[in-house]
């Protein structure tokens, strides 16, 4: 075999999960698990970077409503996941399954009206 074949052979060709994918692995792992980061990563999601790249609510004063995005990134390609649920003192906190859809980031322009300083 030439240096150019054993190369090939050698060489690990990872493809990036599909959205489909990525949705059944947080299924397995559970929303909550998943979210809290309290499971081993590389064994569902090996090779691939997690970060949560937006979250509001879920916390004591933060109101019921709680949503997250994560961007799962491996190399040049990045999907985006939303998720919500609720949050409650007593109850404390729950992810909605049929929540979970994939999204794109986009820029916006916001206008804001401020007092004059």
């Amino acid at each position: 075999m030439g240096k150019i074949q054993q190369s090939f052979v050698n060489k690990k060709i990872i493809n990036m999960l599909t959205f489909k994918e990525i949705k059944e692995k947080m299924l397995e792992i559970g929303l909550m698990t998943f979210s809290e980061e309290d499971y081993d990563k590389e064994d569902y999601f090996p090779n691939i970077e997690i970060d949560e790249v937006s979250s509001h609510g879920g916390y004591e004063g933060g109101g019921e409503h709680m949503d997250k995005v994560f961007e799962f990134e491996q190399g040049e390609e990045s999907i985006f996941v939303y998720m919500d649920g609720y949050h409650d003192s007593y109850g404390g906190s729950e992810w909605h399954e049929s929540s979970i859809v994939q999204v794109y980031p986009k820029e916006k322009l916001v206008i804001v009206y401020e007092e004059k300083p």
